[in-house]
């Protein structure tokens, strides 16, 4: 009796430690602008999205800037534990442009549309370097447990842009899947200047 008793003590303690635990310094790169928990069957979960811009100088003096984002998925049984990660940057952009890497906003969004227990993680961002209002280059990524899914094409800008093409992988997921993120992508296909992204001062928790 008295062992069973103690050993009752100690789940309670260990299920204090993981309700407690501190996930303010789980290790990113850039500036935090979304934060996300979430739970399933492998575990308790939370998705951090970062980005960034950085200037440097090229040769001949000209200045160029880079634009980087970056995704992570931590798992928060006990230690945290990176279960995956999503980078992507625009590189090398003249001064003179206009360059992005960012989330599209309200596109991070939790699902379960196969009802397997397994969390499906979906999130959109765009890259641009140009001077105009064109199509930028727009991704959807779908996470469910390690397995990446993609959809990659553009933005539309008035009369230009728009299409997608799904990869091998996303072709093979239920129809229920494929017919979300066609939805998601057609709900965030308005082009630059027309689409608001986050920026590193809207910091949503």
């Amino acid at each position: 009796m008295k062992r069973i008793l103690l050993l009752a003590i100690a789940l309670c303690l260990v299920t204090a430690a993981a309700a407690q635990q501190n996930t303010d310094d789980l290790p990113t790169e850039g500036n935090i602008v979304q934060k996300m928990n979430y739970s399933d069957k492998t575990g308790s979960h939370q998705v951090i999205l970062t980005q960034w811009t950085t200037d440097y100088i090229g040769n001949g003096g000209a200045k160029f800037l880079d634009a980087n984002l970056r995704a992570y998925d931590y798992l928060l049984n006990g230690q945290p534990v990176l279960f995956w990660k999503i980078q992507d940057w625009q590189k090398s952009c003249s001064e003179y442009m206009s360059v992005e890497a960012k989330f599209v906003e309200k596109s991070l969004r939790i699902t379960d549309l196969d009802h397997n227990g397994i969390s499906e993680v979906w999130l959109m961002y765009r890259l641009r370097c140009a001077g105009d209002v064109s199509p930028a280059t727009m991704k959807l990524i779908m996470h469910q447990g390690k397995s990446k899914y993609a959809m990659r094409g553009k933005t539309k800008s008035f009369d230009e842009g728009g299409s997608y093409t799904m990869d091998k992988a996303f072709e093979t997921l239920p129809r229920s899947m494929r017919d979300y993120a066609v939805d998601m992508w057609n709900e965030f296909i308005t082009g630059y200047a027309q689409v608001k992204a986050l920026s590193n001062e809207e910091t949503v928790f």
